[in-house]
């Protein structure tokens, strides 16, 4: 009876430490998951489980372009063209930009991907997409357009050299 009482003791114990190392979803985030999968929307191209199409699509999953909440901001509303290195690995595609969608729509997507499939990045406003969306330019963007948004990243943007 004693073993049985210990043990009871001992998973009681665990099951409140697993539970309080699980962090809470932010706030919106089931809606945008919603989103992320709707048609004509991220889960296209990038695939429910968000680890992209070897070879053409990067991951969202595990992203080392998601550390930047502004960049990713930016490359959602403007799209992102040519050659991009994500997690060591080299894309060459084009992502259109998120045209179908409102700055309230765009922000819980964002806030989705960004706390999705074990990544851990910060909720994303819809203030923030508004004022991404009014202050930055319509121009194309390039890997090297949007490390100037994030100058410690631009070893990661380097073309490649000319042969």
């Amino acid at each position: 009876m004693i073993n049985l009482r210990m043990t009871l003791i001992g998973l009681f114990a665990l099951g409140k430490g697993f539970t309080a190392a699980v962090q809470a979803a932010p706030e919106g985030f089931d809606k945008g998951r919603d989103l992320y999968n709707s048609a004509g929307s991220c889960v296209a191209c990038h695939m429910a489980d968000g680890k992209g199409q070897p070879g053409s699509i990067p991951a969202l999953a595990g992203s080392d372009w998601l550390d930047d909440p502004n960049r990713t901001i930016a490359i959602v509303l403007r799209g992102l063209a040519g050659p991009v290195t994500v997690n060591g690995k080299q894309f060459y595609s084009a992502m259109p930009p998120q045209l179908l969608f409102g700055d309230d729509q765009l922000a819980l997507m964002i806030t989705y991907v960004n706390n999705g499939w074990g990544n851990e990045g910060p909720a994303v406003t819809t203030e923030q997409v508004k004022e991404a969306r009014a202050t930055s330019s319509m121009a194309d963007y390039t890997c090297l357009s949007y490390t100037s948004l994030s100058p410690r990243d631009r070893t990661r943007s380097r073309m490649p050299s000319p042969a």
